[in-house]
């Protein structure tokens, strides 16, 4: 209905202006913290739903599974590897 490109970047947008204020609401409290969390993982589970669309639009038809599949897996790879590095 509205695009996937359009979708992403309201994710991505939304996301990131949640994390700057992260700190902010960090210092208010746990709970806070826990919203604030919880809306950024939110809105950025709009761009793996959207992602589809936008590789159905921009790949070649004979691609289009290999392509999402790689997208996918450096996605899991990317948490894995945070989760691991990370406190």
């Amino acid at each position: 209905m509205f695009g996937g490109r359009y979708i992403v970047a309201i994710g991505i947008g939304l996301s990131s202006f949640l994390g700057i204020l992260q700190q902010g609401f960090a210092m208010a409290g746990t709970n806070w913290f826990i919203m604030i969390r919880f809306l950024q993982g939110l809105a950025q589970g709009f761009t793996f739903t959207a992602q589809t669309s936008l590789w159905g639009h921009w790949s070649p038809p004979n691609e289009r599974t290999i392509l999402v599949g790689i997208s996918q897996l450096a996605s899991m790879i990317g948490i894995l590897v945070g989760n691991a590095l990370s406190g």
